[in-house]
């Protein structure tokens, strides 16, 4: 083949993004470009989940394309291509197309081939994407740990201390702390009048 695209399943949005191509021309203007699941070889593969292929992709009543696609098929010549599914634990995680010039017909083996790509393609999305989650909910359980310090930190200092004006500064300080980049005031109401008690973090305007 002389173009290769890996596209990547967004599911919020419904739609393949590519995410690595490579071939005789210059591959980075297919990275970000979409289809949507029924959209072309890949996206065909997909809505079938099985392999596809179209000795032209411009005269297969079949394929539907995107007018990017039609004209990156037009300026490339590459009008013959195949796709298929990228899964793993039944899952659905994107696909991989493979074109060439009109008329390319792909044998059976060939796509067994290409099948063996594809699993190898889906075994490193499913990767990256577990690593992304396990780093998240590693994040979220960091955060979590540190606002419990804090909120309890904070209520030592309230039950410890009669000061009113320390224990002020230390609820200002605290907001801050646990949201970080921010500023806080604490104001309370005298004579029908507002007075700043406690002020803490980088001020912009109040």
């Amino acid at each position: 083949g002389r173009r290769s695209v890996l596209y990547q399943l967004d599911p919020a949005q419904g739609a393949l993004i590519c995410v690595a191509a490579a071939g005789e021309t210059d591959p980075r203007k297919w990275i970000g470009r979409t289809l949507a699941v029924g959209e072309g070889i890949a996206g065909r593969a997909v809505a079938e989940g099985r392999a596809v292929w179209s000795s032209d992709l411009l005269d297969d009543c079949r394929i539907r394309l995107p007018e990017w696609a039609v004209q990156y098929a037009q300026e490339e010549g590459y009008r013959s291509a195949v796709g298929v599914p990228l899964t793993a634990g039944g899952m659905v995680l994107g696909a991989l197309a493979l074109g060439d010039t009109t008329g390319r017909v792909f044998s059976e083996q060939e796509v067994r081939l290409l099948c063996a790509f594809a699993d190898q393609a889906s075994l490193a999305l499913e990767n990256a994407r577990l690593y992304a989650q396990e780093q998240s909910a590693r994040a979220q359980a960091e955060t979590s740990r540190h606002r419990f310090g804090t909120l309890a930190r904070l209520a030592q200092a309230i039950t410890s201390s009669l000061e009113l004006q320390e224990v002020l500064d230390r609820v200002a300080s605290a907001a801050t702390d646990l949201l970080s980049d921010s500023s806080a005031r604490i104001w309370a109401v005298e004579e029908n009048r507002l007075f700043l008690r406690s002020e803490a973090g980088t001020h912009g305007p109040s």
